[in-house]
């Protein structure tokens, strides 16, 4: 056990005299001249630098500055800096953040008329060693014939539209008006999915909304991991890994964080919010776009339908 103890200081030390090198050698080559600070006889700036846990310079991180009645928000450059200037003497506190980072945070003491105060230095330990990604699908999708009777939803009104319409049709043929969902694998490490349901409402239809449900494939009507509706232009269904999702009903508290072989998402007809309580819809086409975030999660209310770019 001692010479564990000997090893453990000693690997200690050695990374602490890496670290302080590393920084000096940071603050040996910081310069902050491209940024345009300036202090006055009645002001002074804050400059800074974020890195992470490697003491590699974090580009893109928010930096928030709160004072006594001042409050100011920038990102980092390409070499982890950033500045405020115009400030008025006092104590600040600084405020970083990114995405798949730890947030951090220090104070900072400004003083008027001084042009060099001591940089500042925030880290932020980045939460996985894995960069984090993103990957999009489309499914294109057609309801031939769906209804909705008080909260009850049709899975399949076949029966009822040869009734209706077509009363002669093929028995081969029954299968191909309805394509309402798929089946698709999900990895491990995932963070946050985002399924959004996107229509134009059928001329031919009764009903302007539909819903789009998050479950497995040897599901019943009535568990589902997630399931939200609403009208057009998109339904937007957002998952966190670890939490139960919006209209979660039935077997499933929530989507495994270890991934799933078989999740399925599908879409339907649903009554008005606060309308008749049936509805009917004929000829309908949708297409849902299933982003999935590993190991980050992308900003609140991110939608690609929306047009917004990846964040990573």
């Amino acid at each position: 056990m001692a010479r564990w103890l000997l090893l453990l200081a000693v690997l200690a030390v050695i990374g602490a005299g890496c670290s302080d090198s590393a920084k000096e050698g940071a603050k040996a080559g910081a310069d902050f001249g491209g940024l345009g600070l300036d202090a006055t006889d009645t002001t002074g700036i804050v400059r800074g630098v974020v890195v992470d846990e490697r003491i590699v310079p974090v580009e893109g991180a928010g930096v928030r500055l709160r004072g006594e009645a001042e409050e100011r928000i920038t990102t980092t450059d390409a070499e982890g800096r950033f500045g405020f200037d115009g400030l008025r003497p006092g104590t600040y506190f600084l405020t970083v953040g990114k995405l798949n980072h730890e947030a951090g945070q220090t104070t900072a003491e400004v003083r008027a008329g001084v042009d060099e105060p001591t940089i500042v230095r925030v880290l932020i330990a980045r939460l996985s060693a894995v960069e984090p990604f993103s990957q999009l699908s489309k499914f294109e999708g057609f309801i031939q014939c769906g209804y909705s009777v008080e909260g009850v939803i049709s899975f399949l009104c076949l029966n009822d539209y040869e009734t209706l319409v077509v009363p002669d049709i093929p028995p081969t043929l029954k299968e191909v008006f309805d394509s309402r969902g798929y089946v698709t694998a999900l990895d491990g490490n995932w963070s946050t999915l985002v399924f959004e349901l996107t229509w134009e409402p059928s001329a031919q239809g009764t009903s302007p909304e539909m819903f789009e449900l998050v479950s497995f494939w040897n599901r019943t009507a009535s568990d589902a991991y997630a399931r939200l509706g609403g009208a057009p232009p998109a339904v937007v269904l957002r998952l966190e890994s670890g939490e139960v999702g919006p209209g979660q009903q039935g077997c499933c508290d929530m989507v495994p964080p270890e991934g799933i072989q078989d999740l399925y998402v599908w879409a339907g007809i649903q009554t008005e919010s606060g309308g008749p309580p049936a509805a009917v819809g004929f000829s309908q086409d949708f297409t849902i776009f299933q982003t999935n975030f590993f190991h980050a999660k992308p900003p609140e209310g991110w939608s690609y339908v929306a047009g917004d770019p990846p964040p990573f």
